[in-house]
């Protein structure tokens, strides 16, 4: 587990995201860019951080989001991308932030015109 000074960072953000979906009962858990893990399929060129699917079934894609993340536009570009796969194949998206930045991902989401009905943020 990562240590109190990086809690906003991305490793902390994933390890808590992947236990959390582990302890839920997630099935078909994929991830990228780890060793001996299998990954899940590009989405529109980008490749989600976690896939995975829930207890009902629904297809589940998870990225991962660091506040420094939220001033970059490639972000908006995969979560663009993310929600259109989402909603084509009936799926959720579930952007993960760090605890206390909800309301920046929602801003963000907002800005630029994400499509917020299969999308959820969780802290971490």
């Amino acid at each position: 587990m990562a240590n109190q000074e990086e809690d906003d960072g991305y490793d902390y953000l994933f390890e808590a995201a992947y236990e959390a979906l582990e302890e839920s009962g997630f099935t078909g858990l994929l991830v990228s860019g780890y060793e001996d893990m299998p990954e899940p399929a590009p989405v529109e060129g980008h490749m989600p951080d976690l896939t995975a699917t829930n207890a009902k079934g629904v297809a589940c894609i998870f990225e991962i989001c660091p506040r420094e993340a939220f001033a970059t536009q490639e972000l908006a570009e995969r979560l663009l991308a993310f929600a259109r796969h989402a909603e084509a194949i009936k799926g959720h998206l579930v952007l993960i932030v760090p605890e206390g930045e909800e309301d920046v991902a929602w801003a963000f989401l907002s800005e630029h015109a994400i499509p917020e009905d299969r999308l959820d943020v969780w802290e971490a």
